[in-house]
């Protein structure tokens, strides 16, 4: 089992540098945030995104909102989490 867990971990880590347009391309993202537009005025305190990925989600929470007072996001691939951390940081400084 330790052994498959490495095996994900290690694409999603190499998988990090490109995700973002896999999932502009296939219009994952664009879908995300559709539904996140929905949910506009319910997005406030505190934001728990498991599974972050690359930081997409929260980063375009904090480009329509002043409510978010703290942000928890969590995965398993490093290389993911240092990416989402660059544009939760970016996207912070923006507003």
């Amino acid at each position: 089992m330790k052994t498959k867990k490495k095996s994900i971990t290690s694409l999603y880590n190499q998988w990090s540098k490109d995700y973002d347009q896999h999932m502009e391309e296939t219009g994952h993202y664009k879908a995300i945030r559709k539904s996140l537009d929905k949910l506009h005025g319910y997005i406030k305190g505190n934001v728990l995104d498991i599974n972050c990925g690359t930081g997409e989600s929260v980063g375009y929470i904090y480009t329509f909102t002043n409510s978010v007072k703290l942000v928890v996001a969590n995965d398993f691939s490093n290389s993911m989490l240092n990416v989402a951390k660059s544009k939760i940081n970016s996207a912070i400084h923006r507003t």
